[in-house]
């Protein structure tokens, strides 16, 4: 089992956490992403994102400000977060919060031939439109550190290599 440090008023096992923080992301196709630029001004918006081989990916088009920060500092924060609709109180809404480290994928490496046919399966035929146009980026977001809400009194850090077991499923 991976390190997991949590909470000690809120016991539970380190597997059944790990598997409903993993359900939780399997379930959620965007990201609302937390950029700066190298001035530190921060700017939110949302991507859509899928998990693979341990990592997040986004691909987004370079006329997005989002785009730019990621391209002048390699780092975005991630939140995805339960639909406030299926949220029995938005106080305690289920949310994973990831800090990541951004590196672009270019068109040429193999990287990019493995993670869009995930885009392709996940977003439908709207991503072979998008790859004619090339203006849009393929960023992999490596996390290294995490937090997981699943509600009132339930906060998990989570480290490094317990992240990439999570974004593995």
């Amino acid at each position: 089992m991976t390190k997991l440090q949590k909470n000690p008023a809120a016991m539970t096992d380190p597997n059944q956490l790990c598997k409903s923080c993993a359900d939780f992301l399997a379930q959620r196709h965007s990201a609302m992403l937390a950029t700066t630029n190298t001035a530190g001004i921060p700017y939110a918006s949302y991507a859509p994102s899928v998990c693979f081989d341990g990592d997040i990916y986004i691909f987004v088009s370079e006329l997005a400000t989002h785009t730019r920060h990621l391209m002048e500092t390699g780092q975005a924060s991630l939140l995805f977060i339960e639909d406030e609709a299926q949220a029995p109180q938005p106080f305690a809404r289920r949310r994973l919060n990831l800090q990541c480290k951004a590196e672009e994928v270019t068109r040429k490496d193999i990287q990019f031939s493995q993670v869009m046919p995930r885009f392709r399966e996940t977003f439908g035929p709207v991503i072979d439109v998008l790859l004619n146009l090339n203006d849009f980026h393929l960023f992999c977001l490596h996390p290294y550190q995490g937090c997981y809400i699943e509600g009132f009194g339930r906060a998990f850090e989570l480290e490094q290599e317990t992240l990439r077991q999570i974004c593995l499923n």
